[in-house]
This record gives structure tokens, sequence and C-alpha cells, in this order.
């Protein structure tokens, strides 16, 4: 979603809402692939608010936050969490 206040302040959210059985799917950052069973979950939220002072000066702020929930965490990489039953 945008919006621009004025000419000059302009504002900007954004969100991504993944859900899938593999964690690698959610994040293909991942080094390594894993297999968990169950509905894992990744909510990426964004805000941005940018301003033009003037014609040749301009700022950007921005915040974005990730987060991950596994359905069967408790486990580590030598010992993973095992499918709930």
């Amino acid at each position: 979603m945008d919006h621009a206040f004025t000419e000059c302040w302009q504002a900007r959210v954004q969100d991504s809402f993944v859900i899938g059985q593999e964690p690698e799917l959610i994040d293909p950052n991942t080094s390594l692939p894993t297999r968990v069973n169950g509905n894992n979950l990744r909510n990426t939220g964004t805000l941005t608010l940018e301003t033009d002072w003037t014609r040749l000066f301009s700022t950007e702020l921005g915040y974005q936050n990730t987060f991950y929930d596994y359905e069967n965490n408790g486990g580590n990489f030598l010992n993973p969490a095992q499918p709930a039953c």
C-alpha cells in the first residue's frame, strides 16, 4: 500500500505472508536443505517513509522485520524436531 500525504511526503507499507510444508521453500537462503513436516510460516513486513526536502535532497527511512514460525520447533541441527502426532 502506498500513500502520498503531500507531494513531498510518501509512505509505503508492504507485507509478504508464506505458508508451506518445506522450510527451504519459505527461506531460499537456507544453506542446507531440511525437511520438517507441518505448517511452516514466514511473514515479512516493511515500512518506508520518503521525504523530499528539496529537488536535490531527499531521505528515506525504512524498517523491515521477518518472522519465522516452524510447527515442529525445539530441535537443532544434530537432533531435529520430530513431527507432531
